[in-house]
């Protein structure tokens, strides 16, 4: 199952007691405000692709190396690029992996069927205990659902509880995606038992935010923390310099695009497209696009294409531009991309990945498709620095929110559009708790719609609009009658097509309507 097998004594014997009470997560703004971690428990980092969860890990057992303790990860990734990605955020993981004090080891791709084809359950985590070679103060499991997430219950969920309180180590596990939406059975186990939940999230400007859903025991100060990912630093404190985000998209830059060519030959069909549209600069050296960023010029976008056996050039490539600016990243290649090679490069910082030879046309909806999202979250008032990106955005009027619905409806794009009325809330509490709420990151829009609001939710299936309800009316201001006061309908793009049509045609201001009209959308 693993990358290798040691046979060595029976995983039950007595393990020696690990490292207890409160210890560094190597993470400094985190151990400043939080003080670190308990010991020893287990703590999940939920997040997306792309919100550094691995890089948290990465700190995590830097720390551990540090005070001298053996710790291990547990990843589907073989040991070279693990230190390999390492490397790229500062960490000198192979003296420590050389002398034994860092274990680490490799899911096999059929990990997931072997466990739940066990005959024996049990053996999956026997087979843990003798790769981990005895004790071990620190664990990280990247991904952690990798050894719960199963269809069969709650039952992994609990035995990987048990294997862990057994260990008396401290685990740090990712889960991708965020708690509060459809969770398995056996996540749900593991997170109601979990000594903390942080969950990582990739804001507007270029930084990270890490918020604590729960920690015990509970730490004075235990708001969200913002991150700045910088090569060969890993997570740090905002280094407070200017937003290259927004500085990127300064108008001698806006159609600029740095195209990197990491194949033997770049088809001319890719260089006439790019010449028609933009003011193409073309490399084939990473460092090239180094030394640009460096002499002060900008770019509006950044085009990788590449054969697939230099994914690794490319992964490197993204980590340093995004580190130096924040313009869409985009990755194609003719060849087909493994999909973990696809979640490497969007962990690194790209914004999209193409491949198996796509289409211009593809390639420039894409790229229109990513930017529109951007201007959308990056309006050209700046707020403060201290401000949540999250409250800058605008509620569309009727008209464009009904086209902007209309067009992803006909693009086939899947979302959730859900209906509020705000009955007895007022409608500017409403439109407050609102702008709060949705992911404007990932491309959610709110819009007048008669008699209260409508939110377009991006990417969001019907049952998982739930968890943004919930949200919603928890946010709302106490004296308000929560259940009662706001009246909410939700409708998915793939099952409610038709009923999403109706609604935005038969949402038109009477006065706008006239006698006979069927009242179709504008």
């Amino acid at each position: 199952m693993m990358s290798s097998t040691i046979a060595l004594p029976g995983p039950h014997a007595a393990l020696p007691r690990g490292v207890r009470g409160r210890i560094s997560t190597g993470i400094e703004p985190l151990d400043e405000r939080w003080g670190g971690l308990t010991a020893p428990g287990v703590y999940v980092v939920a997040g997306a692709p792309g919100s550094r969860k691995l890089l948290c890990i990465l700190h995590f057992l830097q720390a551990g190396i540090t005070a001298g303790r053996r710790v291990a990860l547990l990843s589907p990734l073989r040991p070279e690029k693990v230190l390999e990605e390492a490397e790229q955020w500062g960490f000198d993981f192979e003296p420590a992996w050389a002398r034994g004090q860092l274990r680490l080891i490799s899911f096999k791709a059929d990990f997931q069927r072997r466990v739940l084809s066990a005959a024996v359950p049990s053996e999956v985590y026997e087979e843990f205990d003798q790769l981990l070679e005895g004790a071990v103060d620190r664990i990280g499991i990247d991904p952690g659902a990798a050894l719960w997430e199963t269809h069969a219950g709650s039952e992994p969920g609990a035995r990987f509880v048990e294997w862990a309180e057994r260990r008396d180590a401290t685990i740090l596990a990712t889960v991708a995606g965020d708690l509060d939406e459809g969770l398995t059975p056996s996540t749900e186990w593991v997170a109601q038992t979990a000594t903390g939940i942080l969950h990582m999230e990739s804001q507007p400007n270029g930084l990270l935010q890490l918020s604590p859903r729960r920690l015990t025991p509970s730490a004075d100060g235990a708001g969200p923390l913002t991150l700045e990912a910088v090569a060969g630093r890993g997570l740090a404190a905002p280094s407070g310099k200017p937003d290259r985000r927004r500085t990127d998209a300064s108008a001698d830059a806006v159609l600029r695009l740095y195209l990197l060519s990491l194949t033997d030959e770049l088809a001319a069909e890719v260089s006439a497209w790019a010449d028609k549209r933009y003011d193409v600069t073309v490399g084939d050296d990473p460092l090239q696009i180094v030394e640009q960023f460096q002499t002060g010029q900008s770019f509006g976008r950044v085009l990788i294409y590449l054969d697939r056996g230099r994914i690794q050039e490319a992964v490197r490539a993204c980590r340093v531009i995004r580190s130096m600016s924040a313009a869409p990243i985009f990755l194609a290649s003719d060849d087909v991309l493994r999909s973990a090679d696809r979640v490497r490069a969007l962990e690194a910082g790209a914004t999209d990945v193409l491949s198996g030879h796509p289409s211009m046309a593809e390639l420039e909806a894409r790229i229109s498709r990513a930017e529109s999202r951007s201007e959308a979250a990056h309006p050209d008032a700046l707020p403060s620095e201290s401000a949540d990106p999250r409250t800058n955005r605008q509620v569309l009027a009727r008209a464009p929110f009904v086209r902007l619905a209309l067009e992803r409806l006909g693009a086939n794009e899947i979302f959730a559009l859900v209906r509020l009325s705000a009955g007895e809330v007022s409608r500017e509490a409403l439109r407050e708790v609102l702008a709060t709420e949705v992911r404007h990151e990932e491309g959610d829009q709110i819009g007048e719609l008669e008699p209260g609001f409508a939110v377009l939710l991006e990417g969001i299936r019907r049952d998982q609009a739930q968890a943004f309800l919930t949200r919603v009316r928890a946010a709302l201001p106490e004296e308000a009658a929560r259940d009662a006061g706001v009246a909410a309908e939700v409708l998915s793009s793939v099952t409610d097509a038709a009923r999403i049509r109706a609604v935005l045609g038969r949402s038109q201001p009477k006065r706008a309507k006239q006698k006979g009209s069927s009242g179709s959308a504008a």
